[in-house]
């Protein structure tokens, strides 16, 4: 149920970033227009907004990383493959999805941070990586009937986690 929630957050937060985007080049081309002491107050807005939004995305990390150690402490290896894909799946989306860099230094800033934070992050989750990959290695090989239904899915999760991390491995170096 948490998921689900943490969900709609991520996609409220990253529907609001075109918002956020043009905010700075609408207060950016006002600055230009306004006195030095209105463009300053423009200039702080700015900059609170900003400040608002990239905590507001910091939190939403930090929370998620909670949730997926959470998921990975209680759940059963499926829920803990399942959750993995999950976290990958919209961590390859958000880097899929990335906007074609930016002529505007500020913006350039912005997509080098966010790129960053997915590398990092991704860092983070190397060794819960690690463990569900050698635990699904472990069920696969133990499983009796290898033609299994039960086996194949779990296979074709597996290679799709791999296949998930090699390709935002790749985007984001």
């Amino acid at each position: 149920m948490k998921n689900v929630h943490f969900q709609l957050f991520l996609q409220s937060i990253n529907e609001h970033k075109p918002l956020v985007d043009k905010l700075n080049k609408t207060g950016e081309a006002l600055v230009n227009l306004c006195s030095p002491e209105e463009g300053a107050k423009v200039t702080d807005i700015m900059e609170a907004d900003n400040a608002r939004y990239a905590a507001l995305k910091a939190e939403l990390r930090a929370r998620q990383q909670e949730l997926e150690k959470a998921l990975q402490e209680s759940s059963l290896f499926s829920d803990k493959l399942d959750g993995m894909l999950r976290a990958l799946a919209n961590a390859a989306d958000a880097v899929q999805g990335a906007e074609p860099v930016s002529a505007h230094p500020p913006k350039i800033r912005d997509q080098i941070d966010e790129n960053s934070a997915l590398a990092e992050d991704l860092d983070k989750r190397e060794s819960a990586f690690d463990a569900v990959k050698r635990a699904a290695e472990d069920v696969i090989g133990k499983a009796k009937n290898k033609q299994d239904p039960a086996v194949k899915g779990k296979k074709y999760c597996t290679n799709s986690l791999i296949s998930k991390k090699k390709i935002i491995k790749n985007i984001t170096k």
